[in-house]
């Protein structure tokens, strides 16, 4: 029974990973009217589901001397069980082709926090299909090539990737920190694998090429800088602390 409680805790789990839902409330107690997502979906499955149905009425009965697998430590714990079951996959696909590249970019979050995304890219050995995935996403102050680098080190370590032999391409935008050719993350990188050819990034040269083109119009200078301002106005906090968006 336990096993097909964890079975479709996970599937919960997945699904909220899918659709991008946030799975903790603020009051998450089992009268609450609303616990959260990853509670309400437990108990709108446990409706169907005799096991889970069980195993709800023996944590409403015994409290915190029932083991429930539903507690925020335990939800942690199945997304790092899953996130390690997708970099395990990713693993075995790079170590058999033995040939991938990497595009790394950086944007703001909403607490503006600076957030790392490393994207990796490789073909299938037999369809030759391209596949992108989603390696991993890290936090840094501080966004220089050489601190850039050190992070790329530590996930090419942590996921136990070959970079320094089998990383054949980099693709980054046009900022000095990322092409820079000598302290740019591309050049560390070169120095250390010669083959990893780096190509700027084709969307942010687009965006470019849109940015000087909408530049030379008047009118279009004045809608989006109208828009900036509006945004700031929006989104500062007021007197209270309080963002007003």
């Amino acid at each position: 029974m336990n096993r097909q409680v964890l079975l479709e805790l996970i599937d919960i789990v997945i699904y909220m990973g899918r659709h991008n839902l946030a799975f903790r409330g603020h009051y998450e107690d089992w009268s609450s009217n609303s616990r959260g997502n990853f509670k309400d979906l437990v108990m709108l499955m446990s409706k169907n589901s005799g096991p889970l149905a069980e195993h709800i009425n023996c944590i409403q009965q015994n409290g915190k001397r029932e083991t429930s697998f539903i507690s925020w430590q335990r939800q942690n714990q199945l997304i790092e069980a899953i996130a390690e079951d997708i970099s395990f996959q990713i693993r075995s696909f790079i170590k058999t082709v033995r040939m991938f590249s990497i595009s790394i970019d950086t944007t703001f979050d909403a607490s503006r926090n600076e957030q790392i995304s490393f994207i990796i890219r490789y073909a299938d050995e037999v369809t030759g299909e391209v596949h992108e995935r989603l390696l991993a996403v890290k936090e840094s102050p501080i966004t220089s090539g050489k601190k850039l680098y050190d992070i790329f080190v530590n996930v090419m370590e942590a996921e136990n990737l070959n970079w320094k032999e089998e990383l054949v391409g980099q693709s980054y935008d046009g900022a000095s920190n990322m092409r820079g050719n000598y302290n740019g993350l591309q050049a560390h990188i070169k120095e250390e694998s010669p083959q990893a050819l780096f190509v700027w990034c084709h969307s942010h040269r687009l965006a470019l090429v849109v940015k000087q083109a909408v530049s030379c119009n008047f009118n279009a200078v004045d809608l989006f800088g109208n828009l900036e301002t509006l945004y700031e106005l929006v989104d500062e906090d007021d007197d209270d602390g309080c963002t007003l968006l």
